[in-house]
């Protein structure tokens, strides 16, 4: 029996609230109202439909525009109205439904006071009144929404940023300045590349003449056996420093080719002959493959 009635309890619950006012207008309007839940989440809206009927057509009152609700805890969000006409048994039957969208406005017992309609019997030019009766809806707290931790800039936050900016413009101003003002790094060449490089330079400048490159020849490879085995040529003579070969690394070959040259560009370059231009190209090329060959003398 309990289960049963626990059973008539929930449908009940479940049922759209349906308010039929007794008051009825002496032209024989009647008013109801239908409220689509007595709960609601705040976040949702309910829905209050007011319907007026009477026997007639649609022309057969004036109404006044609907009534401003005075209403607790809900705001109207939308106000709709149709009206439409049936043919029943023994005539018309014309209803108005009016439609109020309610919104929350805080948590709470929410109250819709009594609203009374206007209108004006066409017929007899007489004005009437009816009204609906108070209805209450319960409004559930609202959903609590994760807020967003907002950061907090502080003073010393803001001068902690402002440093750290200075000095990062500093140290590019810094960098950029030392980068702009470097020195390109010295390559240390060998004094067999360093004496290739001489030697060709050497060759454009003397041209065809060869008293001038042979000039020129002995004041490289004097510098190049200085260089190369710490020669110090200062006061010797070509045999004097010749005599010298015999305390370095050179082989036999090599001693041979370097004393060749340095003879004879001693001789020629007091030579009374100067343009010699198949010479001088014969001869450049002839020292540049042997230093450049597998002969190269070792340091």
């Amino acid at each position: 029996m309990k289960f049963v009635r626990l059973i008539f309890v929930v449908i009940a619950l479940s049922t759209p609230l349906v308010l039929q006012a007794e008051q009825q207008s002496t032209s024989g309007i009647s008013v109801s109202q239908t409220l689509d839940r007595t709960e609601m989440p705040f976040e949702s809206t309910a829905v209050l439909e007011v319907s007026l009927s009477w026997p007639g057509s649609a022309d057969k009152y004036l109404f006044d525009r609907p009534p401003q609700l005075v209403l607790e805890r809900l705001k109207v969000a939308k106000i709709s109205s149709t009206v439409s006409t049936n043919v029943v048994t023994g005539g018309e039957v014309t209803t108005k439904m009016v439609t109020f969208t309610l919104k929350p406005t805080s948590a709470g017992l929410g109250k819709i006071d009594p609203a009374t309609f206007g209108f004006l019997n066409l017929a007899d030019s007489v004005a009437e009144t009816v009204s609906t009766q108070a209805l209450t809806i319960s409004v559930a707290e609202p959903l609590r929404v994760a807020k967003r931790k907002v950061a907090v800039v502080t003073s010393r936050t803001r001068l902690t940023i402002v440093a750290v900016i200075v000095l990062a413009l500093i140290t590019g101003l810094y960098l950029f300045i030392r980068f702009r003002n470097r020195k390109p790094r010295l390559v240390v060449k060998a004094p067999v590349e360093l004496f290739i490089e001489e030697l060709g330079a050497l060759r454009q400048t003397a041209g065809g003449d060869l008293k001038r490159f042979q000039t020129g020849l002995y004041k490289l490879l004097v510098a190049f056996l200085t260089n190369q085995y710490q020669i110090n040529p200062a006061g010797l003579s070509t045999k004097e420093m010749l005599d010298l070969f015999d305390h370095t690394s050179m082989t036999e070959l090599q001693k041979e080719k370097i004393a060749g040259w340095l003879w004879r560009a001693e001789r020629e370059k007091f030579s009374p002959l100067a343009h010699a231009p198949g010479e001088t190209i014969r001869l450049e090329a002839e020292i540049r493959e042997f230093f450049q060959s597998d002969l190269i003398l070792p340091r």
